[in-house]
Formats: C-alpha cells, sequence, structure tokens
C-alpha cells in the first residue's frame, strides 16, 4: 500500500510503515517563500472573509463559499494529469482510493482509465444525486427557517458552479481522452464501482442517495482512537469537578469565532458552576485566557480523540469528524453549525436524536443550559446507544471486507 500526498503529511504517513509517495494536489506546493507569504496572505483575507459572512448566517455563508470555490475547484489539472500518470506508471496499482474532495486527482483518474474508489469524507450528500447541488444543505436543523427566495437564490449560485465546474472537467477530458464521455455533472463524477462514506446509514438518508449500480459503502466512522496523554489524565484528575463534564470545540478555522466560544464557556459557567470544561480555542486561547480557571482549560490544540471517553457532552460545529467521533463514543451533543455539510450533519443528527441543535449567532446562555440539560437527562437514551453500536462496529474493517466482497472490484 501507498499513500500519495504532500510532503507536508510524509512523517505522519511512514511512522504507521506505510510507503510515502509525493503527489502535491493544491497550488504552489513547492513554490519558494516569496509565493508562499503571497498565498497566505491571500489566504488570510478569503478567510477572514469567510469568518464576517459567518456572523451573517447560512446563507451569506454558503453563497461566500460557492463563490470562492469557482475561483480553486480545479487547480492546475494538465500538470495533475502528467503526475497522476506518472504516479501510476511507477506504483502499477491494482486500485486507487481517491478523496472526493481531490477533484483534480479524480478527473486524472477517469482520464486515465485507471480504477479507483471513492472516499468520502463529508456528508454522503457531498457527493450529490437527485435534485441535490454541491454546497446547498440536503436538509436543515429546525432552528433554521432559510427564507424560498434565499434558499432560491443559493442554488442558483450552485447551479452555477456545478455548470462551470463541469465545462472545465470536459474540457480536459476532450482535450486528454477525447475517447470518453464528457461527465454530466463534476461534482457527481466517482467511482463506477464504489463510494466509501464515513457516516452512518441512517435509513432517512439512504432514501436520498441514488445507487446508480455503485457499491455504497457506509463505514460509520474512519478514525484511529488514540490513548490520552498522561499529562491529560492527570489534569483531569487534579480537578475535583462534582458536575458535568463538557469539551467545547469548533473546529480548526471556526475556533475563531472567539464570540462563540465565549458564549458557551460562560453560560456552563453559569449554569454548572462544577462543571468541567475543556475548550480547544486554536488562535483564540491568548483572546479566551481570563477565562481559564481550575475548572476551565483553554488549549489552543487539545488530544480530542483521547478526551472523548471521558466526557459527558460535547459542543461541535457539525464537522463530520467530531460528529463520527462523539458518535463513536456515545457521547451527546450540542451542534452549532455555522457552513459547509454542518447543517446536513446537524440535521442528521437531531432527527435521529443524537445531539441538540442551536443557532451559534443566536443562541444565549438559557438556551445552551437548556439543551445540555436535556442531553444529561437523555443521556442513557436507546437511540444514541444504538447507533453507537452501528458505528463501532463498522469503520474502515468493514469497508475492506465490503470492498473484497465485491465481486466487480479488481481485487483479490
Amino acid at each position: 500500500m501507498t499513500v500519495a500526498c504532500s510532503v507536508a503529511f510524509a512523517a505522519q504517513v511512514q511512522a504507521q510503515e506505510i510507503h510515502f509517495y509525493e503527489l502535491n494536489i493544491t497550488r504552489n506546493a513547492n513554490t519558494g517563500i516569496a509565493q508562499r507569504t503571497d498565498q497566505s496572505r491571500s489566504e488570510a483575507e478569503r478567510l477572514n472573509a469567510f469568518f464576517e459572512a459567518t456572523r451573517h448566517g447560512p446563507i451569506a455563508t454558503l453563497r461566500l463559499q460557492s463563490e470562492h470555490r469557482q475561483h480553486d475547484m480545479l487547480t492546475d489539472p494538465e500538470r495533475m494529469l502528467a503526475d497522476v500518470g506518472q504516479m501510476i506508471q511507477a506504483l502499477q496499482p491494482d486500485i486507487c482510493i481517491v478523496d472526493q474532495l481531490s477533484y483534480a486527482v479524480t478527473l486524472a483518474l477517469y482520464c486515465l482509465q485507471q480504477p479507483f474508489l471513492t472516499y468520502c469524507p463529508g456528508h454522503p450528500t457531498y457527493v450529490p444525486s437527485g435534485t441535490q447541488l454541491f454546497g446547498v444543505p440536503y436538509a436543515w436543523p429546525r432552528e433554521f427557517t432559510i427564507a424560498p427566495e434565499e434558499l432560491s437564490d443559493l442554488r442558483t449560485l450552485a447551479q452555477q458552479v456545478d455548470t462551470k465546474f463541469t465545462s472545465l472537467f470536459n474540457s480536459i477530458i476532450a482535450a486528454h481522452a477525447p475517447h470518453l464521455p464528457p461527465v454530466v455533472s463534476a461534482f457527481r463524477l466517482c467511482s463506477p464501482l464504489a463510494v466509501l462514506y464515513t457516516y452512518p446509514a441512517f435509513p432517512h438518508l439512504l432514501e436520498q442517495i441514488e445507487s446508480n449500480g455503485i457499491e455504497r459503502i457506509f463505514m460509520g466512522a474512519c478514525f484511529q482512537p488514540e490513548t490520552l496523554p498522561t499529562t491529560w489524565r492527570d489534569r483531569l484528575l487534579a480537578v475535583a469537578a462534582s458536575g458535568p463534564r463538557i469539551l467545547v470545540a469548533l473546529g480548526t478555522f471556526l475556533s475563531a469565532r472567539t464570540d462563540v466560544l465565549e458564549r458557551c464557556i460562560c453560560a456552563i459557567g453559569d449554569a454548572y458552576p462544577q462543571a468541567l470544561c475543556i475548550v480547544a480555542a486554536g488562535g483564540s486561547a491568548e483572546a479566551l485566557a481570563h477565562l481559564s480557571s481550575d475548572r476551565v482549560i483553554i488549549e489552543a490544540f487539545i488530544p480530542q480523540k483521547g478526551l472523548l471517553p471521558s466526557m459527558d457532552v460535547v459542543i461541535h460545529h457539525g464537522g463530520n469528524n467530531s460528529f463520527t467521533e462523539s458518535l463513536y463514543y456515545g457521547k451527546p451533543a450540542v451542534i452549532l453549525p455555522f457552513s459547509s455539510d454542518q447543517f446536513s450533519i446537524a440535521h442528521d443528527a437531531q432527527r435521529c436524536g443524537l445531539a441538540a441543535c442551536l443557532d451559534p449567532n443566536s443562541f444565549t446562555a438559557a438556551d445552551l443550559a437548556a439543551a445540555i440539560a436535556t442531553l444529561l437527562r437523555d443521556a442513557a437514551r436507546a437511540d444514541l446507544h444504538t447507533w453507537q453500536a452501528h458505528v463501532q462496529e463498522r469503520g474502515p474493517s468493514y469497508a475492506v471486507r465490503q470492498i473484497q466482497a465485491g465481486a466487480a472490484l479488481p481485487l483479490t
């Protein structure tokens, strides 16, 4: 087995005794310092615009994400086609597994007619079917009321992006693989063999996904459990907390919403003064340091997977990793969705009785306290344990067994 990715991940791959192959998917991965500085400045401006959009709600955020998507959907496809071709020649793989969001790699594998499987790291509707559009939630949590005209405008923009993206795909196909048919939608292009979803197989969701003769494998979750470091075990033991243990983590980017983190910390402290509150604050850690105490631990980075077994409630943004990891450990959650597929994930979690959902821009301290209280009372409910068992029974090994059982797959 070989993992092909940027050199930044080489050490992680090699630490697992897996062969590493350098494949740079993003623009300017091997450029000099000046270019990286320019790229960082541009990215910082985009991130600031994104954070500002999140303050104005889901439609503003999703529109901005669609607009940004038009400018970086398919970076240097000719180079990627050549690089992937060289990789295939060098490694002679039986099959490839490609991240669904690595569109240029998928396009290259399609043009080269190299057998591949699609790995979908986000909500399953990231591979749209039916009337779904990439960038538009297929369903919304109850806390969000979207005006029909706003939703219509968002769908129009998403369709424009889809059309433009598909045109780019087909121009590459026509130039480099004219014997192949054009694709109907670039966002829908996936393996004709199987798609691997890092997500539970919720019955209501399965009704929304068209099979089209493709094996759909729901892994439930895909992560490696981690042992809590000794220093953190000692910190937990040192806190004489008679209240609940609550983890607050809004992800790598959204931890920049210092205001939301502060509201969470203050609401927890007011409602549960004996609670232990652990906050993954990212770049906001210094700004929130004044809220630290014996019972409020604020760090830029925390060992989330190691801490989860010791928590009673998790407050997160609805990112797929946080959602599936919390579910794996049977932890009820309060989801504060901001962007991307987080609204779809929050809807599913809410519908299946696995989480409460609040609008991150408008929830009050009383709202959060009430949500936590409900989750603590219902922590032993059957729905949570049913889906926890489902997720724990699956995972990567389940996916491998399903792949090996697929007669159409070129594996022995």
